[in-house]
């Protein structure tokens, strides 16, 4: 949560990063087909931290066999862009 209230999540079924602004309006930052079960984004500097790990997709769900896209991602995203 950034420090002026504005909530960033992301949403694994539709490979978004949203956030919920203090007036409760949910936006769609970015939707994008790399952000497959990105998991646990983190506020820094300015900028959003995406990691892709692709939990849904290891030996345990499928099967014994590992389906990970290689290599695992890390994306960065900065928030200057967003109007506030």
């Amino acid at each position: 949560m950034a420090s002026d209230g504005t909530l960033y999540f992301t949403e694994l079924a539709s490979d978004a990063l949203k956030k919920r602004s203090p007036d409760g309006t949910i936006t769609t930052i970015i939707r994008d087909s790399r952000l497959h079960w990105c998991d646990a984004p983190a506020l820094a500097d300015g900028f959003i931290w995406l990691p892709v790990p692709q939990i849904d997709r290891v030996s345990l769900f499928n099967s014994g066999t590992s389906r990970i896209a290689w290599p695992i991602r890390l994306y960065r995203y900065g928030l200057d862009a967003q109007a506030k």
